[in-house]
Formats: C-alpha cells, sequence, structure tokens
C-alpha cells in the first residue's frame, strides 16, 4: 500500500497526491491518502491553515484509516521512511533521490511536497485527466471567462503575484521571500521579444489585487481575474491561457504544467526559495524559462 500524507495548499495537494498514485502505479499497489494533518494542523504555529481541496477535481482517492497509517509508519525506523522523514522533507526537492523511491518493496508512507515533476510524469495523462474540474464547479462566470481568454488566445499571459502568508508569515517570508517587481517586467519583456505580440492581453491572478494594481501597473489589456473563483477554478484559467509567468509558487506551476499549447512560454523565478537554491533547483521543468528574481 502507498499512502501519501495531503497537506499544504492546493498546489502542493496536488503534488503530493501525484507522486503516491504515480508510485502505487509502477509498483501496482493500492493508493490512499491520509488527511490527518488537516485535523492536526492548529498543534503547527508558524503554519498557514489549509483545507484539503482536491475534491474540486476530478481526483478519485480512498482515505487510509488511522490504523493503516500507524501500521506503515511503524516498518520505518522513527515513524517514517529514513529518506522522507518529516525533519528532513526538503531532500525530496532534489531529482536525485527520486530513483530510490522505486526500490522499497514493501507499503510506503510518503510525506513531503515531491515538488518535480520526473515523480508523475510518466502519467502525464492520468495527472492531467484527473486535474481537470468537477462539472459543478464549471460555472458561467467560469465559462465566461475561458471565453475571454480564448477571444486573444495567441496574446495570452497569466500572471500570478503571491502575497498573501509570504507577507503575513514570518518563516514564510523568510523561507520562499517575495518576488521583485523586476522579474514581473523582465519575463514581460521576454515574452514580447520572443513572440513579436504587439498588444498583450494580460490575466492577473492574486490574493493582493489591489496591492498589484497600486504598484505594479501593467501594459496591454489588463484582466484583474476575480478572487471569487475558487483555487482550481484559478488553476484551470492561467493554464487556457498561452503563456505563464509564475511566481514561485506551487500554486501557478500547476497552472504552467497543466497548459498543454505546445507553443507556450512559461516563465519562471530563477530563485524559487529565499533561503537556498540547491532545494528549488529541479522544481522548474527544463523547458521552461527561469528569469531574475
Amino acid at each position: 500500500m502507498i499512502i501519501s500524507n495531503i497537506k499544504g495548499g492546493l498546489g502542493n495537494q496536488m503534488f503530493e497526491y501525484a507522486a503516491g498514485y504515480s508510485l502505487a502505479k509502477d509498483k501496482g499497489a493500492e493508493f490512499k491518502i491520509d488527511l490527518g494533518h488537516f485535523k492536526n494542523q492548529d498543534r503547527f504555529k508558524n503554519e498557514t491553515h489549509r483545507d484539503f481541496q482536491l475534491d474540486f477535481f476530478n481526483v478519485p482517492y480512498k482515505l487510509a484509516t488511522e490504523e493503516e497509517v500507524v501500521a506503515v509508519k511503524k516498518r520505518y525506523s522513527g515513524g517514517f521512511l529514513p529518506l522522507l522523514k518529516l525533519d528532513s522533507y526538503l531532500t525530496m526537492f532534489n531529482i536525485t533521490k527520486y530513483p530510490l523511491l522505486k526500490n522499497f518493496s514493501s507499503d510506503i508512507y510518503l510525506d513531503g511536497y515531491f515538488q518535480n515533476e520526473k515523480y508523475f510524469i510518466k502519467y502525464a495523462k492520468d495527472i492531467r485527466e484527473m486535474f481537470s474540474l468537477k462539472k459543478e464547479y464549471i460555472t458561467n462566470d467560469f465559462e465566461k471567462m475561458c471565453e475571454k481568454i480564448a477571444e486573444n488566445f495567441d496574446e495570452s499571459i497569466s500572471i500570478h503575484i503571491r502575497r498573501g502568508d509570504y507577507v503575513t508569515n514570518e518563516q514564510a517570508n523568510k523561507w520562499h521571500g517575495l518576488l521583485s517587481k523586476d522579474y514581473y517586467y523582465n519575463a514581460l519583456d521576454y515574452i514580447k521579444k520572443e513572440t513579436g505580440i504587439r498588444k498583450l492581453y494580460i490575466y492577473v491572478f492574486s490574493d493582493d489585487s489591489v496591492w498589484v494594481k497600486e504598484n505594479l501597473p501593467l501594459e496591454g489589456d489588463v484582466t484583474y481575474v476575480s478572487d471569487s473563483f475558487n483555487p482550481a477554478q484559478s488553476i484551470i484559467l492561467m493554464s487556457k491561457c498561452k503563456n505563464n509567468i509564475i511566481a514561485n509558487s506551487s500554486f501557478s506551476w500547476w497552472g504552467g504544467w497543466l497548459n498543454t499549447n505546445e507553443e507556450k512560454t512559461v516563465i519562471a523565478p530563477d530563485k524559487w526559495l529565499a533561503g537556498s537554491k540547491r532545494h528549488s533547483r529541479n522544481i522548474v521543468p527544463k523547458s521552461w524559462i527561469r528569469c531574475a528574481s
């Protein structure tokens, strides 16, 4: 049995699910998810409160029982795989550890973020199908926004400006850091130069649109996408744009990855984490462009 510990925001939950699903497929094992973290997250004082959000998508899952979680954890010293202990989860950002996952033949409890497409690229078709919106979330407003993007698809660019807990949470700010305004302007200049687009149709996704409007003036036809869309709808709307400028955030990472346009340009910050380049060097797919942040 493969059990994935699901935690964090929607982007992280997608990584965790995709990695567990893919490993279970490789091993022909049963796959279940553990939602215990959401019940106990109040114990983590510096952690932003999150809710389970994979239910926005057509994601099939079975919940692991407390007994199953305990049984699998007990197979390893300290309660976790030596490779995947919670206190060293950042090693899972490094793809050099990836092949080791397949070497374990018994039950596995995955506890980490797995922010690398190599954990699940083999099953990309499955993952993309599962990370599609459930019918009830394909609302009239959502469809209208999809139609608006499609009207000028070749010139469309999604931009994600992540603030929120990156500003208000001291630990998140120290670890992740905020991207500079120059990052976004340089990314836009790159797209204009490489694509020859004369007029940009920009779709801004942010948890602080007021700040963006006051501090990051943008040229072209700019649409500030309403925060009334749920997180999954926003990710899918990003993926509907031809080009994507993402933040140092797993949320917009998925907007770029779910974009199936073969001629897309996805720009990501060269430094994903303020604290370290080493732990984030494999997050960004090789086909994406990294821009000074």
